[in-house]
């Protein structure tokens, strides 16, 4: 009985084995079985010698500075070391990449190819690396990657950048700036003009020293300062500063510098939706049956402080009405005087005067430092 058991066991286990191994039968055999085909990139590598042996002296050539906008190149040399024609495929590729012509498509034992970069980089760039992958048919060296490394800057470069800011202006004292007009590229060059766009508005430019040339990473510079004169005016201003430079085999480059700032002046006008630096009033949007009345501060120092007057207005459009009135409620501080300021878009006045298309009021007032004032409105009557 027992016997029977036993042998019995026996061939559930074989069955459970052979249902096993036909299982995996059924499923496929093992991945040794069935060796996964391979997708080859570039020229195929024969089975057996003799070979070709691609040598390249350095796969990475420093190019160092270059200007935006212009095209860089660099060749590098292939030579076949080895003892069978050497095949040449190119790759991926950053730029543009040119192999020059193979006898029979191909470079014999002992010769060589000159394999060509070429870039144009658009944007300035502390660094760059450029990339070609070239494949062969040399079993050691399959895939050969050359780079082109440096950085891309401008001729010119200007410290500060194109934007200068005057924040305080005084109307009794010129305010200056400095910076410098430096070349990372051009051993010398020539600044041919300065232009401001007012008279106001003053420069002084001398050579940079050796270690003002070496702190600031250049070749070749010139020290610029800017120099902003007292004027007839108060509020924001936004004039520029351009400068022309020519350097042989180079075209000239023009730079213009925006000088932004304000002036001081005697005058000042306050209030919750005044800008100083654009002298404009926000009014908002607003029904126009009703209309909007806005009053802002006015303040005046000097000895014209409590004589202070607008002599003339011109406002575009006609309707928007301006009126000033000295506050004799003021007590004043020392020699100034407050007056009220305020502007009127009466009811069925419909306008849409944004910053684009903004009301304008001229003003010219019997001040003697500030003969004239141009004042902005924007608002929006529907």
């Amino acid at each position: 009985m027992r016997l029977g058991i036993v042998v019995m066991a026996l061939l559930i286990g074989l069955g459970t084995v052979y249902a096993t191994l036909w299982i995996v039968d059924r499923m496929g055999a093992p991945a040794k079985n069935k060796p996964q085909e391979l997708i080859s990139v570039g020229p195929a590598i024969a089975k057996g010698g003799p070979y070709p042996k691609a040598v390249v002296d350095s796969t990475v050539h420093e190019f160092g500075s270059m200007v935006v906008g212009k095209t860089g190149e660099h060749t590098f040399i292939i030579r076949n070391e080895g003892e069978a024609p050497l095949i040449l495929t190119k790759g991926q590729t950053t730029c543009k990449c040119t192999i020059s012509e193979m006898p029979d498509g191909n470079v014999p034992p002992g010769g060589q190819v000159e394999v060509l970069l070429k870039w144009s980089p658009k944007t300035r760039e502390p660094e760059f690396s450029q990339k070609a992958t070239i494949h062969t048919n040399d079993p050691d060296h399959k895939d050969i990657e050359l780079f082109v490394t440096g950085n891309v800057t401008t001729l010119f470069d200007l410290i500060p950048p194109d934007s200068w800011i005057f924040p305080d202006v005084p109307e009794d004292q010129p305010v200056t700036q400095n910076g410098i007009f430096i070349s990372q590229l051009l051993e010398e060059f020539e600044i041919e003009s300065v232009q401001s766009s007012k008279p106001s508005i003053g420069h002084e430019i001398s050579a940079l020293s050796k270690e003002e040339l070496l702190a600031g990473g250049g070749k070749s510079g010139y020290r610029l300062k800017v120099i902003v004169n007292p004027d007839k005016g108060v509020g924001g201003f936004n004039e520029t500063l351009t400068i022309k430079a020519k350097a042989k085999d180079h075209e000239p480059e023009t730079r213009v510098i925006a000088l932004v700032g304000q002036r001081l002046g005697p005058i000042r006008i306050t209030g919750p939706a005044w800008q100083d630096s654009s002298m404009s009033l926000s009014m908002g949007g607003f029904d126009s049956a009703k209309g909007r009345k806005m009053t802002l501060s006015l303040f005046v120092r000097g000895a014209m402080a409590g004589n202070f007057q607008f002599v003339k207005q011109t406002i575009d459009p006609t309707g928007l009405k301006v009126e000033l009135v000295k506050d004799d409620k003021f007590r004043a501080q020392g020699d100034s005087q407050r007056y009220q300021l305020t502007f009127e878009v009466p009811p069925g006045m419909k306008g849409n005067r944004t910053a684009e298309n903004s009301a304008v009021v001229k003003v010219q007032t019997n001040h003697p430092k500030v003969p004239e004032m141009t004042l902005h409105v924007h608002f929006v009557s529907y």
